[in-house]
């Protein structure tokens, strides 16, 4: 089996969902190493896959997720037990409330687990005109499932792991849609549940933009 760690450092400043972008910023500026790892960008570009530190907005509060080899590039935020953080052209104390651990095997399993998704991009522009095109219902949900087994595919190659099995993922409720503007351009946004047979850690972000706090997994059962 394979096994796959996350860190998850929860501060104590609650944040809103426009200021993740800025979070990640300043906490990148903060840094004395910028390990590669906290931006994504090389100097030939930008390093296209998954994202091994996240920035996100857990239970309103701000929060940093790291995975597999992103967990040991954030003992230099665990060292200093605070930050000081320039937001907004305001200088914030962001102080650790708690830091989570978890160590999962990543393998298919016989029984379906049951997760939601909060704030999921799954479309990009040419799906997205596939999926207003239609009226039926179940075309659509077929082409969000579609894409969700993607998403997954993606965060195991991520990983470097390889399955035998094939992921199988269902959505099992819609619970709410909305567009947002993220760098100018309207997005679609989903919260869904959905079951799949393959076991997945928790605050871990699926599609796109999901290093800064789209697309946040969390485990039901």
């Amino acid at each position: 089996m394979d096994t796959i760690k996350t860190l998850t450092i929860q501060f104590s400043n609650s944040i809103s969902a426009k200021e993740i972008p800025l979070f990640r910023g300043a906490v990148i500026q903060s840094l004395e190493e910028k390990n590669i790892l906290f931006h994504n960008h090389t100097e030939n570009g930008f390093r296209y896959s998954y994202p091994l530190i996240q920035y996100k907005r857990i239970r309103g509060k701000a929060a940093i997720v790291g995975v597999d080899k992103g967990t040991k590039v954030l003992d230099e935020i665990i060292s200093l037990g605070q930050i000081i953080l320039k937001l907004r052209n305001k200088e914030t104390e962001f102080s650790i409330e708690e830091i989570l651990t978890e160590e999962i095997n990543l393998s298919i399993c016989e029984k379906m687990h049951s997760y939601q998704l909060h704030n999921w991009i799954p479309l990009n522009s040419e799906n997205y005109e596939k999926y207003n095109s239609s009226d039926s219902l179940a075309f659509r949900l077929a082409l969000l499932e579609k894409v969700l087994i993607g998403n997954i595919i993606s965060f195991v190659k991520g990983m470097d792991i390889h399955l035998d099995n094939q992921i199988n993922a269902s959505i099992t409720h819609l619970n709410h849609t909305k567009v947002i503007k993220y760098k100018g351009i309207g997005l679609t946004c989903f919260d869904i549940d959905f079951k799949t047979n393959l076991t997945l850690p928790d605050f871990i972000g699926l599609g796109k933009s999901s290093s800064t706090g789209f697309g946040i997994l969390k485990r039901v059962d």
